[in-house]
């Protein structure tokens, strides 16, 4: 008794081995059930309760496992995970204080908590998406106020995706070092400070934006998956993850027709960037609202930034899910990019009206939305890697159509079902990057794979664009990029053949246990 008040008494004190081998008497706030209790990892190293009921090595929040529910006050506690010849695990976040909402709910995670954070990411991703494009609908309007031609916008938005890409690469020592609540508060600095030097217009100024914004998209996926991981109903996490998604289409869709519609109206063109500022504000105040004080992570060394990029891209490539999913990632979204860039240059060269392709052309954003949501739903009943090759077959075959010699009403037809299936798949595709991170490495796993999908947008553009300037024919070049979604399709199908990410047992009312 008399050991267990000098631990008790030491604020982050290491759990140590168990000292009650059995039933004896015990203070007050300890349970006396007759056996050894402890945290999930360790279930016989803790045998003393922490004073925030959050186990910052393993993220359990041990008053689900223990009877008790009146923490003793002893600070925060560590479960060590791996041996002290080992060294600290690479995944262990800080410890966790009772403020931090975002990581350590005391509230079953599967409680109303989960709506809040998926309406909140979803906004987000909206905010983050309408800020990266802006600048390819403010440069035609302004009319040259901007500062730069039409033709140099392609190169600055071909930046942004190269920091967006450099970023993924170290979000998870990013989120490791900051804390997912205070990178998602920077993630908006930099958005608002991008806008800004939208305004001011010029092409150094553009270049910075660019920077920033880019910067701020590269870690929105990692941080929204620490926020998420965990706390969404179990048997609905790639529907959750695919409304989360959905951002990114709407707000496509914003940016190219609100954007243009104030332009219209005769408001001058820095009210875009102003209006992208306040909805960012506007999202900072209910974010902060409900996580009013997100917590630090720890301190990285420099030096470890880099041996950690390279132990998240040896344990993505190692296995065999993970691998699949880097190549699938990469393959589609260069289709992605190449159809939401290009089906209007194609629809034009064939000779249709201008109106008329526009309109068809910005069905293809609204049936992303859509399309992300409905795959969404159906991933978590057939399995993720089934919808992800269906979803490539599907689109290679639609490419195909839209280069073939069938007549306009059927390629109107066709352009829609390309939009819902080519655009489908990314919310399906996070929801499987959180599935497959070990645990407490949501945030480093998701920006390694990410990364493939960053490369996916560089380069499936300007290779299309580089093909067609050979072959000098739109629709053959078009043809061509279906290849890319028929391969990723191949390897959906092997690797859900193989028994990866199969569909999970359903159970009414359960959550997801993973955090």
């Amino acid at each position: 008794m008399a050991a267990w008040s000098f631990w008790a008494m030491r604020p982050n004190a290491i759990c140590l081995p168990p000292i009650w081998p059995g039933p004896v008497s015990m203070p007050p706030s300890f349970p006396a059930t007759g056996g050894r209790q402890g945290c999930r990892s360790r279930p016989n190293l803790c045998p003393r309760p922490p004073a925030s009921t959050i186990c910052s090595g393993c993220m359990t929040d041990t008053a689900a496992i223990l009877p008790h529910r009146a923490p003793i006050s002893t600070g925060n506690w560590r479960c060590p995970r791996r041996s002290r010849r080992q060294g600290p695990s690479s995944c262990d976040p800080a410890p966790l204080r009772r403020s931090n909402r975002i990581m350590a709910e005391r509230k079953d995670p599967g409680g109303p908590g989960w709506r809040a954070r998926l309406g909140l990411m979803t906004l987000l991703q909206l905010v983050s998406t309408i800020a990266i494009l802006a600048l390819t609908v403010i440069a035609p309007v302004s009319q040259g106020a901007i500062g730069v031609t039409p033709q140099a916008v392609g190169y600055l938005v071909s930046l942004a995706y190269v920091f967006a890409t450099l970023t993924s690469l170290i979000a998870g020592s990013v989120i490791a070092w900051a804390g997912a609540g205070r990178t998602i508060v920077a993630q908006v600095a930099l958005i608002t400070i991008a806008m800004l030097l939208t305004m001011l217009g010029g092409l150094p100024a553009l270049c910075l934006a660019a920077l920033c914004v880019g910067s701020a998209y590269g870690v929105n996926n990692s941080a929204a998956s620490v926020v998420m991981r965990g706390h969404m109903p179990k048997g609905r996490q790639a529907l959750a993850y695919s409304i989360k998604q959905a951002g990114v289409p709407l707000g496509a869709f914003c940016a190219s027709v609100g954007l243009s519609m104030l332009a219209l109206a005769g408001l001058p063109w820095r009210v875009g960037p102003g209006l992208i500022i306040l909805v960012g504000l506007g999202f900072l105040i209910a974010f902060l609202q409900r996580f009013p004080n997100p917590a630090p992570g720890r301190p990285i060394p420099a030096r470890h930034v880099l041996a950690r990029l390279l132990r998240e891209q040896r344990r993505v490539l190692r296995r065999p899910d993970t691998r699949a999913l880097a190549i699938i990632g990469m393959l589609y979204t260069s289709a992605q990019l190449t159809v939401t860039s290009y089906a209007l240059l194609v629809l034009l060269d064939e000779g249709w009206p201008l109106a008329l392709a526009a309109v068809l052309a910005g069905t293809l954003q609204l049936g992303g939305a859509a399309g992300r949501i409905f795959w969404g739903h159906l991933a978590d009943r057939l399995g993720i890697f089934a919808v992800l090759g269906w979803l490539g077959l599907v689109s290679a075959a639609l490419m195909a159509v839209m280069a073939s010699g069938l007549p306009g009403g059927v390629k109107a037809v066709a352009i829609v079902a390309l939009g819902f299936h080519v655009s489908g798949w990314n919310g399906v595709y996070i929801a499987a990057c959180s599935q497959t991170a070990p645990k407490g490495c949501a945030a480093g796993h998701t920006g390694a794979l990410a990364a493939y999908t960053m490369a996916g947008i560089i380069f499936g553009p300007s290779l299309f664009a580089l093909i067609n300037g050979r072959l000098g024919d739109s629709a053959t070049t078009f043809a061509m990029a279906g290849l890319a979604p028929l391969a990723g399709s191949l390897i959906g199908a092997r690797s859900h053949l193989a028994g990866y990410l199969r569909a999970p047992s359903r159970s009414k009312g359960a959550v997801s246990a993973r955090g």
